[in-house]
């Protein structure tokens, strides 16, 4: 975000996370009537939406040399929009690097073969690909300390290092 060349869009089904993030351009995937909920996990009809959301950035996309494509595997908007995105920036020539992160273990076996036909999708679709799996933080020290808020704030903030540490190499090279 603090990159000066650096054009932070979002494209998210819920309207809360959007309402709360601070970004250049924000996109509400929804379907029918808002509602999407209904189609969790089925991601073939989330497919329109997210070519929509990449037609909507186009203006941004359509310059870019470098897309970097962070998503949450697992859920719907990510999962089904984030390999349409990274095709549509593969199409203009731009390098494209994936950085994903998939579900805790207690989130559950459905969210978990999600994530993994996402990561699937997703490793079709990109340059690079860096996997930052959720359960990892479960090994750290504090873990048995956390709250739930505090764990999703330190899946935040690994995320966010990886971001940076692909502008950096990107930047020396």
């Amino acid at each position: 975000r603090d990159h000066p060349a650096v054009n932070f869009d979002v494209a998210d089904s819920d309207p809360w996370s959007l309402q709360r993030c601070r970004s250049d351009c924000r996109l509400w995937l929804r379907g029918p009537r808002g509602r999407c909920y209904e189609w969790w996990g089925d991601l073939e009809r989330w497919e329109p939406l997210a070519y929509r959301a990449g037609h909507t950035l186009w203006d941004t996309l359509r310059t870019t040399h470098l897309g970097i494509v962070v998503t949450t595997l697992g859920g719907r908007a990510g999962t089904a929009a984030s390999p349409v995105i990274a095709r549509m920036l593969k199409g203009i020539g731009a390098t494209v690097v994936g950085v994903v992160t998939t579900p805790f273990r207690f989130e559950g076996q459905r969210r978990g073969r999600i994530a993994e036909e996402g990561l699937r999708a997703m490793s079709g679709e990109v340059d690079a690909l860096v996997v930052e799996p959720n359960e990892r933080i479960m090994s750290l020290p504090s873990a048995g300390h956390l709250t739930v808020d505090e764990g999703l704030r330190a899946c935040d903030k690994v995320v966010a290092s990886r971001v940076k540490q692909v502008l950096c190499q990107r930047s020396r090279g």
